[in-house]
């Protein structure tokens, strides 16, 4: 629901890193813009600058990794 209703989403029940992370793949398609996305996307250039921004924020060790153990 991230990407497609940004403003409206609701993460409180995600701790603050994990926070940061939606928040900073929210703002690199926004600061992208539709019209660059699209046009990257034709032409297969975008997707460096995406991975050096998953990279940056950590979002895949964020996101694909299990929740710590209660014992």
């Amino acid at each position: 629901m991230l990407l497609f209703h940004p403003k409206s989403y609701d993460a409180s029940r995600y701790d603050e890193a994990t926070r940061r992370a939606l928040l900073a793949v929210r703002t690199f398609f926004e600061t992208k813009g539709h019209a660059a996305l699209k046009q990257e996307s034709h032409a297969a250039r975008w997707y460096a600058d995406f991975l050096e921004m998953l990279a940056r924020e950590d979002v895949f060790a964020r996101s694909a990794r299990p929740p710590a153990s209660a014992g």
